[in-house]
């Protein structure tokens, strides 16, 4: 029966093999499951998309100084 997991920005499903009643190693818990075809491909894409988005966003070289941040807010204020 697949299982849908969201960690952080990233939506898994997975069929679970089995399961155990004590703590495992990580190496060890990550037997008990499988990661469908499809959510791997589908993470892929959305990773991709995440990738270029980032690129077409503008960053700036530097954080804004105290006097550029409050002509940002009174910029902000003024337009409501």
């Amino acid at each position: 029966m697949p299982r849908h997991s969201a960690p952080g920005n990233d939506e898994r499903t997975v069929i679970v093999k089995r399961l155990l009643n004590s703590v495992a190693p990580a190496s060890e818990a990550a037997l008990l499951y499988e990661e469908t075809a499809e959510s791997v491909e589908k993470r892929e894409k959305m990773a991709m998309a995440r990738k270029l988005n980032a690129l077409t966003m503008p960053h700036p070289d530097r954080r804004p100084d105290k006097k550029e941040r409050r002509d940002l807010l009174r910029f902000k204020t003024r337009r409501q």
